[in-house]
């Protein structure tokens, strides 16, 4: 039917492209979406591909009765196919901008200055009905390019290269997956620009488009890769990408909580009968704060993010509440305690990771034995960068092996006489001062490399003898007999 009405045109892959570009718009339409920048985008270009596709069909019908279809229908109909076409690359372009973050690294000037090509590309468009600078009518011979025609390809061409460009540049451990989103997708793309400047009558661009789009879909904007399936809340990843749009503005507050003991849960009740409960601590909260970004971080840990005010005092009570109260699922129950972090919303955060480390901190002291909520204000961010500051030295200093080792003497209280020394790990800031063991040997303990700091330790002891040091201190070895061992041991030799 349609190879009746369009004649020569090819629509064989508009017949395969509109169904599946409906059915993404369906599924993706029911799905909770993050509520960013890029998602924005992303369904404008789903909207403005599919109006492209409609649009083509009924454009190619009027070309092809162009004998009997009035002369400004066909130009009205061939002007809203490529102005489709347009803003679905625009809308693409603005995305892929957006997903990899390079406004954030891009001056904005820049950022204007490559939207500027879409007016004067528009007005080519707008035009081409009174000069024929896209296609024209001619009475006798039918429709034909317009010397303009490839300018619209030329276009599309830049805008592709420039995402690709910028997939490429901008290519970081946490885009990874996107970029290769990316680059299959302008690959599709390219194609079909490529295709259908060659076969102008064979309309391959907005195919190639939506094979673009069912790439992205799966690999980066699928909804179902942010949602955490046992509790059908954001994921910690999800969490990212959102605060770091919140954060331009840092106008929100919100609290979490924990679930305490939460791995002895699991081993008491089962991960099974834990997990479905964890489904029913996300539909509460989907039901108390149907208007709050809600976060599942794991490990039984929920995170709420509010950008309308919020009495955050009596929020805290009610889930504790809540929690007092015994949860039923199967016929069974279970009591969940938790102790909640609430996060001061006068704060400013330099960036998401700063405001993880906050949160993360926040919720392991929380999933304490003293029942305590944290409440997350200036002092305890200072307390946080510092123990990150601490933990960033040792990584270091352990990595360079630059732990340094002080002797301390060991005095005899009733003669005063110095009988030896003691060996002390000391770790140096960059600014030369001394940082204490009470900062960081807990710190390593957590970290799993306090065997790695005792042999480094060990190591520099055993250099500092090979090295004579024991006798430039005024020390010497002597063997002590222990029962039946004899044991070298370390002792002053001058009183």
């Amino acid at each position: 039917m349609i190879d009746f009405l369009c004649g020569s045109y090819d629509m064989d892959f508009y017949l395969a492209a509109i169904p599946v570009q409906v059915l993404f718009l369906v599924y993706y339409m029911r799905k909770r979406k993050l509520p960013l920048k890029d998602t924005m985008y992303f369904t404008n270009l789903m909207y403005f591909n599919l109006a492209a596709m409609i649009a083509g069909i009924l454009s190619a019908a009027a070309c092809a009765g162009w004998e009997t279809t009035s002369v400004p229908v066909i130009y009205g109909l061939n002007v809203g196919y490529h102005l489709f076409v347009l803003l679905a690359a625009y809308n693409g372009f603005r995305y892929v901008m957006e997903t990899l973050h390079a406004g954030d690294r891009i001056n904005p000037k820049w950022m204007r200055l490559a939207a500027v090509p879409v007016l004067p590309m528009a007005l080519v468009i707008f035009v081409s009905q009174f000069f024929g600078s896209m296609i024209s009518v001619d009475p006798e011979t039918g429709i034909h390019q317009g010397s303009l025609y490839p300018l619209f390809y030329g276009f599309l061409i830049f805008y592709l290269v420039l995402c690709l460009a910028t997939a490429l540049v901008f290519r970081t451990e946490d885009n990874e997956g996107q970029e290769e989103g990316i680059l299959t997708a302008g690959a599709f793309i390219m194609a079909g620009i490529l295709l259908e400047g060659y076969y102008w009558q064979e309309l391959f661009l907005s195919f190639s488009f939506t094979m673009g789009i069912a790439v992205i879909y799966l690999t980066v904007r699928n909804p179902d890769l942010f949602l955490d399936h046992k509790t059908e809340l954001m994921t910690r990843e999800a969490f990212r990408m959102i605060m770091r749009q919140l954060l331009e503005k840092n106008d929100f507050e919100g609290f979490g909580f924990v679930i305490r003991d939460y791995d002895e849960c699991r081993m008491a009740y089962g991960g099974a009968f834990v997990d479905g409960f964890l489904g029913y601590f996300g539909k509460y909260l989907r039901q108390e704060f149907s208007k709050q970004y809600l976060f599942y971080m794991g490990g039984g840990r929920f995170f709420i993010i509010s950008t309308l005010p919020m009495d955050l005092e009596a929020e805290v009570s009610k889930v504790h509440e809540r929690f007092r109260k015994p949860w039923g699922r199967d016929g069974k129950i279970a009591y969940f305690d938790i102790n909640c972090c609430i996060l001061d919303d006068t704060l400013v955060f330099s960036s998401v990771d700063e405001l993880k480390q906050c949160i993360g901190i926040a919720f392991e002291t929380a999933d304490s034995p003293k029942h305590e909520d944290v409440i997350i204000d200036k002092g305890y961010q200072e307390r946080v960068k510092r123990q990150f500051h601490v933990r960033g030295l040792l990584e270091e200093s352990l990595a360079g092996n630059s732990l340094e080792v002080f002797l301390q003497p060991l005095v005899e209280a009733s003669s005063g006489r110095v009988e030896g020394a003691e060996a002390l790990v000391r770790m140096k800031d960059k600014d030369g001062s001394i940082v204490g063991p009470a900062e960081f040997i807990d710190m390593a303990s957590a970290m799993g490399a306090v065997s790695i700091l005792g042999e480094q330790v060990f190591a520099k002891v055993c250099e500092f003898i090979r090295d004579g040091g024991l006798e430039a201190c005024g020390m010497k070895w002597v063997h002590v007999n222990v029962g039946q061992c004899s044991v070298c041991a370390v002792v002053w030799q001058n009183p």
